[in-house]
């Protein structure tokens, strides 16, 4: 029998990678989001969609810095999904849930209201007292791109030079995906990429790769040097990951899909006219 898997936030950077993913292997994706028609808040329409459901796979995010704020929406959030999950008869599902590496070391999260939210996101299941198996990552390499889209000024991103050890959003979908169909996932499982990498230096490849017009307009990127503080010191890499996922952040800019797009029009541009 298929398996039914329900992805929440499956238009986001992960989870819509995660649902692509599950489809690939013949699953069927129940995906959560508003612009599926399924507010994560609407116990109701929750409780209808989530009937069968043999696993959830929480990638719920929060675009906001104020740190009560997104920890406020993830407690509702998955409040909201174990009281459906116990109205559509489907309280023995398993979850997964996304979350960051060392997001609960107090060094880091001080520095990181968002850390601080994804610690509140991880309690917020456990303390129901179902197995969960939660996901922490280090930063993906798109998020050099976001932090040029938040931070973009006039063509210029002033963006932090934290140490980190990037990995792709589609491999660590892989992850969450075959941790969705285990039938015994541990509690906590760590993932990073194969490199340690400057996010800032990271941010300027990016532009340089797409010709000097990075996301938002950025031409431009400023390193906020970090220091000696948690953010530049190494504290967000993890001591022991579970797994290293295989791409490279030249291989993540080999595949951006902006770059390639301006390489084949430079190509098209170049190539001699027909007769």
């Amino acid at each position: 029998m298929t398996q039914r898997i329900a992805v929440l936030g499956a238009t986001g950077t992960v989870g819509r990678r995660v649902a692509e993913s599950l489809r690939r292997r013949g699953l069927e994706v129940v995906p959560i989001s508003r612009a599926d028609g399924v507010d994560v808040l609407d116990r109701g329409a929750l409780a209808a969609a989530l009937v069968g459901v043999d696993a959830v796979v929480d990638c719920l995010d929060r675009k906001t810095l104020a740190a009560d704020t997104a920890g406020d929406f993830f407690a509702r959030a998955a409040a909201t999904v174990l009281g459906a999950l116990d109205d559509a008869d489907a309280a023995g599902a398993r979850v997964v849930c996304l979350s960051i590496v060392n997001a609960d070391s107090p060094s880091v999260n001080r520095w990181m209201p968002y850390y601080r939210a994804k610690v509140r996101q991880e309690q917020s299941w456990r303390v129901h007292g179902r197995g969960v198996c939660v996901v922490r990552t280090t930063q993906w390499f798109e998020f050099a791109e976001q932090m040029m889209q938040m931070l973009a000024c006039r063509g210029t991103a002033v963006v932090p030079g934290a140490r980190a050890r990037p990995t792709a959003a589609a491999d660590v979908a892989e992850v969450l995906a075959d941790l969705a169909l285990a039938a015994d996932p541990p509690r906590l499982f760590e993932v990073c990429g194969p490199e340690v990498l400057d996010i800032a230096e990271l941010a300027r490849r990016v532009v340089a790769r797409r010709r000097r017009d990075g996301p938002a307009g950025v031409r431009r990127v400023v390193r906020l040097p970090l220091g000696r503080t948690p953010l530049g010191d190494g504290s967000l890499l993890p001591l022991d990951p579970d797994i290293i996922t295989d791409t490279t952040a030249e291989e993540w800019l080999a595949s951006d899909p902006a770059a390639v797009a301006l390489a084949r029009e430079a190509l098209r541009l170049d190539a001699p006219a027909v007769p």
